[in-house]
């Protein structure tokens, strides 16, 4: 149920919702799923149609899409994962080098055995809302869906900057450590916790707002890992990180 707040009258509050998985509500949901994937990607010039959108809902693995649902079968957002068991994150971006090869994995079920890392490929939702947290304050969709989804798994998010400018990915990363509205859904997932780890050039050439390009942000397990992800973001404001050229398309920045 929605409730609107006072303080801010364009925002509503969301204070009845939960976050389920799809599964087998797929074509019950899809209608909703395709409209919202589509509004977010359309605006991006990633996605021309909705019926390429209701393509891609259909596609997608529902056992690892997750809904941001209230009790009368609203949806307000959505996020397509893949577990993946990996040696370590440096072997994301050489297990999946493209945004298209994570889509694919998940378009055909590939189901891993023992997965230690959860791949957040694509969240999308409505705007205008938040959620009631439980401080008392108000939290974005995007914070209540990734903190309420039910893994065990170490969060990555392959995700994109946005408003790209040039010249290098790197350069535009640090210039704009502190906007986090600027480098787009990297940005937001760093305002959620997360840190930058990688930058995949040409891994999806499409996206032209983002440079054809992709990036792994990080999330931590523990409040260990969080206060040292903060340590470093701060670090990261007044010197540059060191990086390692894994091969000729992958950044990773020294944590």
């Amino acid at each position: 149920m929605a409730t609107p707040e006072l303080a801010k009258p364009k925002e509503i509050i969301l204070n009845q919702i939960s976050v389920e998985r799809v599964g087998d509500k797929q074509a019950e949901l899809l209608p909703q799923l395709a409209q919202i994937y589509f509004q977010t990607w359309q605006a991006e010039g990633l996605c021309p149609s909705l019926t390429e959108a209701a393509d891609k809902m259909a596609a997608f693995n529902p056992q690892d899409t997750y809904v941001v649902i209230d009790p009368e079968g609203k949806i307000y957002a959505l996020i397509q994962t893949l577990p993946v068991n990996l040696p370590s994150l440096a072997y994301l971006p050489y297990r999946f080098p493209t945004y298209k090869s994570v889509e694919t994995a998940s378009a055909r079920r590939q189901k891993a055995d023992n997965p230690n890392y959860l791949i957040c490929f694509s969240i999308n939702a409505l705007p205008g809302y938040r959620v009631t947290a439980p401080e008392g304050e108000t939290q974005s969709l995007a914070r209540f869906l990734l903190t309420h989804l039910p893994t065990a798994c170490v969060k990555v998010a392959y995700s994109r900057f946005c408003h790209y400018d040039g010249p290098a990915l790197l350069d535009f990363y640090l210039k704009n450590l502190g906007n986090s509205q600027k480098l787009g859904a990297g940005g937001m997932h760093e305002n959620l916790g997360g840190l930058t780890v990688a930058i995949i050039a040409g891994s999806r050439p499409e996206d032209m707002r983002a440079g054809g390009a992709n990036v792994i942000v990080l999330y931590p397990k523990n409040e260990p890992e969080a206060a040292k992800i903060t340590t470093i973001k701060a670090a990261r404001r007044l010197h540059p990180p060191p990086t390692l050229i894994q091969n000729n398309h992958c950044l990773f920045l020294d944590v």
